[in-house]
């Protein structure tokens, strides 16, 4: 008996709040797939699921020549874990565990 969960669709939505003119902060939800692969002797499924999260940054943003600008980001990200249940015997469940990460990000972009 094998299962696998892979993450897919990965869809985010953020705000960013001035704190001064270069330092911002960000505040983020996001929500993505939780798909799993069963290959079960039994023949069960254990289904698929939607997870849920959240992102907060802190950040600096400086603007250069010509539309340009160079930003620096410091992230955390929190992700609900989730318990699927098999779809022919209910005494059997495979679980997900949340997602926590830190990030940092060097960003070099133009302005239109």
């Amino acid at each position: 008996n094998k299962v696998k969960v892979s993450f897919e669709d990965l869809v985010s939505i953020y705000a960013l709040a001035n704190l001064n003119d270069n330092v911002y902060a960000k505040f983020g939800y996001m929500q993505l797939e939780a798909v799993t692969e069963e290959n079960l002797g039994t023949g069960g499924a254990y289904g698929n699921d939607t997870l849920d999260g959240f992102t907060i940054g802190l950040g600096y943003n400086m603007d250069l020549a010509d539309g340009m600008f160079v930003r620096g980001e410091a992230a955390y990200m929190d992700i609900n874990g989730t318990t699927l249940t098999n779809a022919n015997d209910s005494t059997k469940s495979v679980s997900a565990d949340g997602i926590t990460g830190y990030g940092a990000a060097v960003s070099v972009g133009k302005s239109f």
